[in-house]
């Protein structure tokens, strides 16, 4: 079985406190159409980031310009990546696919010719969030883009400033352009968040019941707001006070202080931000959230906590007589809550049923105001008192000294291109692959010209436990490194490594051969 589809078996594998991510089984379907065409842009190949495993991704931020091609096959609101989720209300494209893709192509060629890149985009972008600022999608994590993989292969041959051939996903034919990192800075801000019924987003971080109101009543609030903002920009923390959506309202809407070079869901008000002198205000955005006004602020020092949290998770949309639900899930924290007052020794044992054993790092100005409140208030070692909503879950904080906390991983401009796969932990993540080891084995003994008793004592060091799905991920990594070490005793080095190489290049070509689903 081709390893892309294998590994979709290994999808729910907990680190730290949230799934990791299934590798990808196949490219997204390139357009909203049931219908099999007979013409199309050439594929990417399939790069070499794909060697590499996928927590790598989490450092890797693109800063991307695209532009976007509809066509009457697209049904899909969505039109930007770096806003997935937010259904903009873009008009039923009427050009045909061959259109689209005949458009497309004089873009790309256009483009690729030396044309500005940004004018392009707004000449011919569908993409109505981000045509007018030349097609910038800005900061893109890796993870971001995770779900379209042929993207990411397009990015890969690229070098800063330069442009892709076209590309198809089901929001239409887009041609890419790898724009060069920002230089770094930090940067600081307040801001005010004005929600409306296209902008679902806020639900989540709300200060209050949000309320309806249509977008054009939200532009003409957020317009009054920035000319008294601009009129009075001492004023704006009061501004957001009064008016802002958005729960960090009750610090003044302080937006916290960021770096250009961190990975962000926020790049693009980030960006903003650092175009911004100290104390400038910018005319309302759109965002998933709402409509968003700008001031940049001053940077100041920021108070930083370490904490490990207990979790219990719950659907929103449930009603309150579901054991998922929110109020189900409030009333069974209050009791944890209510245990760790007379027990906080226990809080270690109870992370194993309720998560997340990594300490997280909380930063004055980002997270939300109630847990940076409880957070001051507790000492190295001491567990909050009660708990803490968050969006979709209660949490019990347990503050750590900041020397607990991981090294932050430098952010990388580029996506990862490793010359061989990481066999561990492809195989501990992907459990169901590891019984590729043993076709991997023979034919690395057959290629090296090994006696018949040594390919079969191959064979079974190669061959795993019967349940090794099952085991857990530490148990799986124990497994592993016993097998290694028994490899290393039964063949010398030189052909150890030349054995090492002839099965990382079998699992090289199994996850990087082209196959679609029906193979």
């Amino acid at each position: 079985m081709h390893w892309l589809k294998i590994a979709a078996l290994s999808a729910a594998l907990c680190v730290g406190c949230k799934p990791e991510r299934a590798a990808p089984t196949s490219t997204p379907a390139p357009a909203a159409s049931s219908v099999a065409h007979d013409f199309g842009p050439e594929p990417y190949p399939r790069a070499r980031w794909r060697l590499a495993p996928l927590t790598e991704l989490d450092s890797v931020v693109l800063w991307v310009s695209h532009v976007l091609i509809r066509h009457e096959e697209v049904s899909d609101a969505r039109a930007s990546f770096q806003l997935a989720g937010w259904e903009l209300e873009l008009p039923q494209a009427t050009r045909s696919r061959r259109q689209a893709l005949e458009l497309a192509e004089i873009v790309a060629n256009d483009a690729r010719g030396g044309q500005d890149f940004g004018e392009l985009a707004r000449r011919y972008s569908d993409d109505l969030s981000t045509a007018a600022n030349g097609g910038s999608l800005h900061g893109i994590t890796g993870p971001h883009l995770w779900p379209w993989p042929n993207v990411l292969d397009a990015l890969a041959t690229l070098e800063p400033g330069g442009v892709s051939r076209v590309v198809e996903t089901q929001y239409g034919f887009h041609v890419f352009k790898l724009e060069a990192a920002p230089p770094e800075a930090t940067v600081s801000g307040l801001h005010i968040v004005i929600a409306h019924d296209s902008a679902p987003g806020l639900d989540a971080v709300a200060r209050r019941k949000v309320p309806s109101r249509s977008r054009q009543e939200a532009l003409a609030l957020a317009a009054q707001i920035y000319e008294q903002a601009r009129a009075a920009p001492s004023d704006f923390a009061q501004l957001a006070e009064r008016y802002s959506d958005h729960q960090d309202a009750a610090r003044g809407g302080d937006f916290g202080s960021w770096s250009t070079h961190e990975p962000t869901g926020l790049y693009r008000e980030v960006e903003l931000l650092s175009r911004l002198a100290v104390g400038e205000i910018a005319p309302p955005i759109d965002t998933p959230y709402g409509l968003q006004i700008f001031q940049r602020t001053p940077n100041r020092p920021r108070k930083e906590y370490a904490m490990v949290k207990l979790q219990l998770r719950f659907d929103p949309t449930l009603p309150d007589s579901d054991p998922s639900s929110r109020s189900s899930a409030y009333g069974n924290a209050r009791q944890l809550a209510a245990l760790l007052r007379e027990h906080p020794a226990r809080f270690s044992a109870l992370q194993t049923e309720y998560c997340c054993p990594r300490p997280i790092r909380v930063v004055e100005g980002r997270d939300l105001p109630a847990l940076e409140a409880a957070l001051a208030t507790l000492t190295p070692g001491q567990v909050g008192s009660e708990p803490i909503a968050d969006p979709v879950e209660f949490l019990i904080p347990k503050r750590l000294e900041l020397s607990a906390l991981p090294e932050r991983p430098k952010t990388r401009f580029a996506l990862p291109s490793p010359a061989e796969p990481d066999l561990r932990y492809l195989l501990s993540r992907a459990p169901s692959l590891a019984s590729e080891l043993v076709v991997a084995a023979r034919e690395a003994a057959l290629a090296l010209g090994l006696p018949t008793q040594t390919s079969s004592q191959l064979a079974q060091q190669q061959t795993v436990p019967a349940d090794f799905e099952q085991q857990t991920l530490s148990a799986r990594l124990q497994i592993l490194d016993g097998m290694e070490k028994a490899l290393g005793a039964l063949l010398e080095p030189d052909t150890l490594s030349r054995y090492r190489a002839l099965v990382a290049g079998h699992f090289e070509q199994l996850i990087l051969r082209a196959q679609s689903d029906s193979d």
